[in-house]
């Protein structure tokens, strides 16, 4: 069976539907890399639900030019699913762009919290966005994902509590005696999902006492106290299962 392969490029950007230029990065990956040539099949994804079927035209390493030859529009999935991470030391939180995008994510944020250890530095802000698409990007290609989610600027607990909108469910992952599991749950009148998963260090009491005020549910994936990237995809799993 031959082997699928994939590439992806800003609708925006191009001047023709019969023609995709590719850019620096994908036309390298093509023809250095997978050493592509002429007539050989791609797959094009756009990141918003178009799925191109493609062959190559010509080959470049610096601007591949693909011709279309079909293309069809994959429907959006009906529930939508946000995940608000605590950012982390190291690359734990770079670690989760990728399968949480294979899982069908659709929008990320990385959350400041009074236990976040880690220092965030405002001027490697966009450095570090770009870092996350790109992984994101990789994993759509990987997965065959067709909708490339949103990636926010990170944000303070109190920030994004306040930003709420009403009749979307807000999740909590908590080791708390009280917390359900995500079963127990009913769907959310907007088909809206937001899962929040804390530091390592757990939530303060102010930001469980906002949870309270704003009505978040209080949920579990188990007894055992998970790394902030484990927790973040089996969350994200598990919610699938339940509300798509």
């Amino acid at each position: 069976m031959a082997r699928t392969i994939r590439t992806f490029f800003e609708h925006a950007s191009q001047e023709s539907d019969e023609q995709i230029i590719l850019d620096k990065i994908e036309s390298h990956h093509l023809i250095n890399v997978l050493r592509l040539n002429p007539n050989d099949e791609v797959i094009g994804l756009d990141g918003m639900g178009m799925v191109f079927e493609t062959i190559i035209l010509e080959p470049d390493p610096k601007s591949t030019v693909l011709r279309v030859i079909g293309k069809k529009m994959m429907h959006k999935p009906v529930s939508s699913f946000r995940l608000c991470v605590a950012l982390t030391q190291g690359n734990q939180w770079d670690n989760i762009v990728k399968p949480l995008t294979e899982l069908g994510v659709s929008r990320l944020s990385p959350l400041l919290t009074e236990y976040t250890q880690f220092k965030f530095n405002k001027e490697k802000e966009e450095q570090k966005i770009n870092k996350w698409k790109r992984l994101s990007i990789e994993a759509c290609k990987q997965s065959g994902n067709a909708w490339l989610p949103s990636i926010d600027s990170p944000e303070s607990f109190s920030s994004f509590a306040n930003g709420c909108e009403e009749g979307d469910l807000i999740l909590m992952g908590s080791l708390s005696s009280s917390a359900k599991s995500i079963s127990t749950f009913k769907h959310a009148p907007t088909k809206n999902y937001t899962l929040l998963i804390g530091p390592e260090g757990g939530w303060s009491n102010e930001e469980e006492r906002i949870a309270v005020e704003k009505n978040f549910k209080i949920f579990s994936i188990g007894f055992n106290t998970l790394r902030v990237e484990t927790a973040a995809i089996s969350s994200l799993a598990v919610a699938r299962e339940k509300f798509l």
